[in-house]
């Protein structure tokens, strides 16, 4: 633990173990003491006793006295240690456990709360190798794991009710009633049973939910288990068990062993096929780098993606910030992609966060801004490079970018993650705002939930795309809290572009844009605040009531959770700190404030979330999400999340993190041990279903990756009317191209383009509505930066479902309102400022290899 002195409540984190343990243990220990004390002070007199019959030489009766007490004291001195040692390996006499169902829950817990989170910690690290072993099959393996005693309740299938989830996905519940309980032989047996005809296994999760201890000796615990199966069914379909259970733990010999198991809930979710189809190789987009912490990927500074039509041709193509060099993927007309980047001068100096693509000066073709977080070493070196700027020169196939932020005034040398273009003041050329985070090598957050020492924010006016001038704090977006991501919209329609940005270590704010060239924030007044370890925003209407919302992801974290229940106190702080571990956030735009969606109704329950989009997957006419998730997956089994939060409560809520405590032990466990620090999380996706919430499909998705994804994007790859999905991982530099198979090519759908004629031609910010659908209107915005480190395509698809057309309405930059009808289902069109009707566009379709399923 942490060395520093803060305490939570009654209590505290830097005690030594025999301070903190309960009266009732201190008690035990004075008496037992007191009783060495006096075995001392016998053996003293022993020895001396001894000592004299010898010298005097009283004769052998005395010696044979004097030696027969001293065998009778070694004896029991043996006899002693072997019986103290009989019980630290719990061997000793009877089974004392409390057996049976319902599992006992402490009569007389173990109080102090990091020896509870010891004791978790350790059973959560030795249920990994449980779980490889059930994920080889190896049933013999995992019976060790199993007290010979154990008795569990079965995980045979035994009926229940099926759910139907959307899209060929269901979903079935387990009866729990009266199962059989069996053995630890047939406990395994029963979950080989289960498995049988699964064609793989591909993961076996186990994870402690809660868990308390009782006091004494054998070292038991009541915890709630939470675990899952993850693979493949006899065709290659997914397939997924997940359940929960109460779980009877005692220590043995060092080691816990699962004693007993009260199964409470168990479901089963399958899908004919997988929503997405990796199409990364097949595509010509499956460069990879070393993994994540040997050279040169050893950055916390993660990279992310942009796409837009570079040469015009009309496909999307996909630049990527990379170490050691960067990548643009430019799209074949015949299909694939090819890397363009050296011919195209962005190869190199390789690296960079967030990417956008955009026209600075108005000559209709597009330049490419990267930001950079930059970081001075020891010997006063540069570790990283400026804030760059790649102006589009040339013609025809000689076209080519070329790197002028000095010579526009973007070169500054800072902590930049995420880039955000938008017309602020509205005088026809973008200006770029800058999310600056921290120079974390050197500085640590002032506070958990608040920190405000971050470097601040900052904002580019163009000034007529000759140049850059600095001008955040004459704007009033100057901000020092430690920002990760931002997005613009008009949310309140007055004809400003606004804009919010999500803060790691805090609160986010919403700029409300004045209209003179200034920014309040009133993300309290408004109700979207929003304290969490904020990583990445988007604009989208999520309850299609035809109004913008906010999707906001955080960290949802059950160690965090399992710790901060332990605490008993209540205080501001502490739930401040249970806000930053309940996940993701979902802001409806209601009466001109934000509410927050209530957990139950899903859709924010991820973990280590990054970059977060609202799509229309299915299109029916509802925008569904998805969301990269995970930190860093190790070499080796084992996480850290534990040591983590830890650190977090133990620091206080609003102290200082302290750089000496946490970044040691943090550096040990990542770079030493090989440890993941919230590893192995898969990406999510849910399905929005209306009135029903949001329905996790995670598991169906066929994208839902554990290598640590970070920036993605959505786009219509392949012209077949749905949208796509492009991810950028941190392990591995990895890309990942997934083509979206959740509904028939060709179905209803309305690709929208825009172009402005009263201000920036690319009509970024234009807020784009569509009536029609039964799902009710659904509203989207023209963003040129959002999500975390992202730039999507600028054209937006809407669903219509099964209606032949929708009505179409754009709010273009500036407020003016202007409606172009009704336009038919599977139409293609490019609506202009002030035409009044669709201009169609024709389609370019842009194959991707259909692989069968394996």
């Amino acid at each position: 633990m942490t060395a520093a002195s803060a305490t939570i409540g009654p209590l505290r984190f830097n005690d030594t173990l025999s301070a903190r343990l309960p009266s009732r243990f201190s008690q035990f220990s004075a008496v037992r003491r007191s009783r060495i004390t006096d075995d001392s002070r016998r053996s003293k007199g022993l020895n001396r006793l001894c000592y004299n019959a010898t010298v005097t030489g009283r004769g052998m009766k005395t010696r044979r006295i004097a030696l027969t007490w001293g065998g009778i004291f070694v004896l029991a001195l043996a006899l002693f240690g072997g019986w103290r040692f009989a019980r630290t390996l719990s061997l000793e006499g009877p089974d004392t456990l409390p057996r049976g169902f319902p599992i006992a829950t402490p009569a007389q817990p173990v109080l102090p709360m990091d020896l509870r989170e010891d004791y978790s910690d350790e059973i959560v690290q030795s249920l990994l190798p449980f779980s490889e072993r059930l994920r080889a099959r190896d049933g013999e393996g995992a019976i060790a794991w199993l007290s010979p005693r154990f008795a569990g309740h079965t995980l045979s299938a035994a009926g229940g009710e099926t759910t139907d989830l959307g899209l060929g996905a269901t979903l079935t519940r387990d009866a729990i009633g009266a199962r059989p309980v069996l053995d630890r032989t047939g406990f395994i047996a029963s979950i080989d049973e289960r498995l049988r005809d699964w064609r793989r296994i591909d993961e076996v999760h186990w994870e402690v939910v809660s868990a308390e201890f009782q006091q004494g000796r054998p070292l038991w615990g009541r915890a709630v288990l939470d675990f899952a199966f993850l693979g493949a069914g006899p065709k290659g379909e997914p397939r997924s068990i997940r359940g929960r259970g109460t779980a009877l733990v005692a220590k043995r010999g060092g080691s816990w062993t699962l004693e007993g198991f009260e199964l409470s809930s168990l479901e089963e979710r399958s899908r004919p096929a997988p929503i997405f189809t990796e199409v990364t190789a097949a595509s010509g987009l499956s460069a990879q780098g070393v993994r994540w912490g040997r050279p040169p990927n050893v950055d916390f500074s993660w990279n992310g993606a942009a796409v837009a039509d570079v040469n015009g041709d009309g496909l999307w193509d996909i630049f990527l910030p990379s170490r050691p060099r960067n990548f643009l993927y430019v799209a074949r007309p015949d299909g694939g992609f090819v890397d363009e980047a050296e011919a195209r001068g962005v190869d190199v100096p390789g690296g960079g966060t967030g990417a956008v693509f955009f026209d600075f000066d108005n000559d209709g073709d597009l330049d490419l801004a990267v930001a950079n977080d930059s970081h001075l070493r020891r010997d006063g070196a540069l570790d990283g490079g400026p804030l760059r700027f790649y102006r589009h020169e040339g013609a025809g196939d000689a076209w080519r970018f070329r790197e002028v932020g000095r010579e526009v005034g973007f070169d500054d040398v800072t902590h930049a993650y995420s880039l955000v273009v938008f017309d602020y003041d509205g005088d026809g050329y973008l200006d770029v705002f800058v999310v600056n985070y921290a120079p974390e090598r050197s500085v640590f957050p002032d506070a958990w939930i608040d920190a405000r020492n971050g470097t601040a924010d900052l904002l580019y006016h163009n000034l007529g795309g000759r140049r850059f001038e600095e001008v955040a704090e004459r704007a009033g977006v100057a901000d020092r809290r430690w920002g990760y991501a931002a997005a613009a919209a008009d949310y309140d329609r007055d004809g400003h572009p606004d804009l919010y940005v999500a803060n790691d270590f805090g609160m986010n704010a919403l700029w409300r844009n004045e209209g003179n060239g200034t920014f309040t924030d009133v993300a309290g007044a408004a109700g979207s605040l929003d304290r969490g370890f904020g990583m990445s925003v988007a604009w989208g209407d999520l309850d299609n009531d035809g109004r913008l919302d906010l999707y906001v992801s955080n960290m949802s974290s059950v160690e965090g959770s399992r710790i901060l229940d332990r605490l008993s106190v209540r205080s501001p702080s502490v739930d401040a700190l249970r806000k930053m571990a309940s996940g993701n956030s979902i802001y409806l735009y209601r009466d001109g404030r934000f509410e927050a969606s209530p957990a139950s109704r899903g859709g924010v329950d991820c973990a280590w979330a990054w970059g977060a989009l609202p799509f229309d997957l299915d299109l029916d006419g509802r925008l569904d999400i998805f969301c990269t998730n995970g930190y860093i997956t190790g070499r080796e089994n084992g996480d850290a999340e534990s040591f983590y939060w830890r650190h977090v409560v133990a620091s206080g809520a609003r102290e200082p993190v302290s750089a000496a405590s946490y970044k040691g032990g943090h550096n040990r466990l990542i770079f030493n041990d090989g440890r993941s620090l919230a590893g192995h999380q898969r990406d999510h996706l849910w399905r929005n279903a209306g009135q029903d919430g949001f329905v996790d499909l995670s598991d169906m998705s066929g994208a839902d990756s554990q290598l640590d994804g970070r920036a993605v994007v959505a786009a219509d790859f392949d012209d077949d009317g749905d949208v796509d999905l492009f991810v950028h991982e941190m392990e591995g530099e990895r890309h990942r191209l997934y083509r979206n198979d959740a509904v028939a090519a060709g179905a209803g759908f309305l690709k929208i383009r825009l172009r402005a004629t009263k201000s920036q031609w690319q009509a970024i910010g234009a807020e784009v509505v569509v009536r029609g659908g039964s799902a009710g209107p659904c509203s989207q915005v023209l963003q040129c930066g959002s999500g975390y480190l992202s730039c999507q395509p600028p054209e937006l698809v809407f669903g219509l479902g099964r209606a032949a057309a929708g009505m179409v309405e754009v709010f273009w930059p500036g407020g003016v309102h202007e409606s172009f009808g009704r336009i038919p289902a599977a139409s293609r069109v490019l609506l202009v400022e002030g035409a009044g009707k669709p201009a169609p566009f024709a389609p370019r379709p842009h194959p991707l290899e259909r692989p069968s399923i394996h």
